[in-house]
């Protein structure tokens, strides 16, 4: 059996940088038996209303980031950044990411890749 890599959000943190702003920090890990090459892009963050109005889609806001080489057992951080007003103002609830959105790494388990959290915008 051939070995592959596999890609997995093993955590996430948000918080806010400055008044305004909401950053999203991913931890993602290969955690195949072998090297996952570079990916770009390598992570979409989007952020979703699951209510939008009528013919509007639910993604609302996208940041996309490309991922490096990951040998086998590393791992490497993905940070995005938004507006909180213009979260708020789109009526985002959550945020979904997908992990190598055009297939490019060719992994051992490819149902993995997505990973889910509600957004918390603070104040």
């Amino acid at each position: 059996m051939p070995t592959k890599p596999d890609l997995l959000v093993v955590g996430f943190h948000q918080f806010a940088l400055a008044p305004g702003k909401l950053v999203i920090r991913l931890l993602v890990s290969n955690l195949g038996p072998a090297a996952s090459p570079a990916a770009k892009p390598g992570v979409y963050v989007n952020a979703v209303n699951p209510h939008p109005p009528t013919g509007v889609n639910e993604i609302q806001v996208q940041e996309s980031s490309p991922l490096p080489a990951l040998a086998s057992g590393t791992s490497c951080v993905v940070t995005a950044t938004f507006s909180v007003s213009e979260l708020a103002q789109k009526g985002v609830e959550y945020c979904e990411v997908l992990l190598d959105p055009k297939n490019m790494v060719n992994e051992r388990n490819e149902s993995n890749n997505y990973f889910r959290f509600p957004v918390v915008r603070g104040s």
